[in-house]
């Protein structure tokens, strides 16, 4: 059952049991029947996937992202029934693998997708369904949360990232299954599980997964259902993907663009979304509409022309109902930092870009900023990998090197992938899987009186550098 990105439902047929062709000598035993079913996904026999110390890089995704997060999932049981064959396995799925569980012993059927590397794919299971047969029998699987949404989560500080779940198979079972992923002595490079253990005598089993600390890991969720009883999805919090940190011009326009998400980080429609004019540094005639509707990619654009200048703090609320509360969750508000400069703007930044003149003194130049893009795909595995290069210097002499900060985006996933610091430096940044994505790689610099330039490059993950779209921020 592999779902993240599927839009609609499917309808599978299951081979519940079997009847035998007419003889003319021989008879026939009874036909063989065989049941489907789920199992832990009611409520007096629930189960859950739980994260813990667990946080997402980007600071709104963290309004929801941190600490620790539980979610509902079940598993399927296929259970057949012989006349005569009597040591039959019961076939399980549960967290992305099938097991056949014999009387003596279980056997891994498939291999597992919950961990690869630094990535992490779960995928839960929602629904009633109790089927048995001795046909064909058609079971509709629906794809409640699904999409091709990553986030970067990393560990709270406080403990490790764990992730922990129910099993009926134990810890050795699962060291097995994760043995390409397993590292329990910290030793090679590209393991990142450093514990795996469980609770209980016998089956069920909390399995508790332990991944290395100080690590950004990529998160991908999605929700299926099958039968009945399937739960509606909800706004879990939104998101700023476009305008957050952005300059603007006095008189010109900036897009402030939003996503409204679920708890599996996948975007949600018809979600009503507000500017908050009582906590924002805006009002609304500059905007071309306070309130507006999350489309099916989940997104709004928000177009805001300012009439007045300095760093301005505008918020944005979120709702499932048609009049947004006045007051929500913190994870259902949004707030993007803007900095509004004069019409022609400050000191220019000689090779570099503009000031925004705010300080005194001259602003830093931006003497060199390329990027080179290395991303490539073979078979497989892909990549996108860029080799940055900058120099900045002040002809006032008062910046540092902690003041010049480089940021790369992942605009796709609207995720921050690296940052880095430094006057004059080469660094490389990569993302596995994010071949083909767009990026959106950019240079801030701020002297100590305050003064400011800002460089950024745009383009698409696929081996051709874009230095000729540098632009000023």
């Amino acid at each position: 059952m592999s779902m993240p990105g599927a839009s609609s439902s499917k309808s599978v047929s299951v081979a519940l049991g079997t009847r035998y062709p007419s003889r003319l000598v021989a008879r026939n035993p009874g036909p063989v029947s065989g049941s489907l079913r789920t199992q832990w996904t009611d409520e007096t026999d629930s189960a859950s996937f739980d994260f813990s110390n667990i946080r997402a890089t980007d600071e709104e995704t963290d309004d929801f992202w941190n600490g620790d997060r539980s979610f509902n999932t079940g598993i399927l049981v296929y259970d057949p029934s012989y006349n005569v064959y009597q040591g039959a396995p019961v076939s399980v799925y549960e967290h992305s693998v099938l097991f056949n569980r014999f009387r003596d012993g279980n056997r891994p059927v498939t291999g597992q997708t919950l961990i690869d590397g630094k990535d992490i794919t779960v995928i839960t299971l929602d629904g009633k369904l109790d089927r048995a047969a001795s046909d064909t029998v058609s079971v509709d699987v629906e794809p409640v949360s699904s999409s091709d949404r990553t986030i970067q989560v990393t560990d709270t500080g406080s403990g490790n990232v764990e992730l922990t779940f129910k099993s009926q198979f134990p810890e050795a079972t699962w060291e097995s299954i994760l043995e390409a992923e397993y590292d329990p002595d910290g030793t090679a490079p590209d393991k990142y599980i450093s514990d795996i253990s469980d609770t209980g005598d016998d089956s069920p089993y909390d399995i508790t997964l332990e991944l290395e600390p100080d690590t950004n890991y990529n998160l991908r969720m999605a929700n299926v259902g099958v039968g009945n009883g399937i739960p509606e999805r909800e706004l879990a919090y939104v998101t700023d993907v476009e305008g957050d940190g952005s300059s603007v011009t006095e008189g010109n326009t900036q897009e402030l663009v939003i996503e409204a998400r679920d708890e599996h980080n996948n975007p949600l429609s018809d979600v009503t979304v507000e500017l908050d004019e009582g906590d924002s540094d805006a009002d609304s005639s500059e905007f071309d509409d306070v309130k507006k509707t999350t489309s099916a990619d989940g997104r709004v654009s928000f177009s805001y022309e300012p009439s007045s200048t300095g760093d301005k703090d505008i918020v944005f609320s979120a709702s499932e109902q048609d009049d947004v509360p006045d007051s929500v969750p913190a994870e259902q508000e949004v707030t993007f930092d803007v900095t509004v400069q004069a019409s022609g703007g400050g000191g220019g930044g000689g090779g570099g870009g503009d000031g925004d003149g705010d300080g005194d003194g001259q602003p830093p130049i931006i003497e060199t900023f390329d990027v080179t893009d290395n991303s490539f795909e073979i078979g497989w595995y892909s990549s996108a990998l860029y080799e940055i290069e900058w120099t900045v210097t002040d002809p006032d002499g008062d910046i540092g090197p902690d003041s010049v900060t480089v940021f790369v985006y992942n605009k796709d996933d609207n995720e921050m992938q690296d940052t880095f610091s430094g006057l004059d430096k080469t660094e490389t940044s990569s993302g596995n899987w994010d071949y083909d994505n767009q990026y959106e790689i950019q240079l801030e610099a701020e002297d100590d009186a305050g003064n400011k330039v800002c460089k950024v490059i745009k383009g698409k993950a696929d081996g051709n550098s874009n230095n000729e779209n540098k632009k000023t921020c």
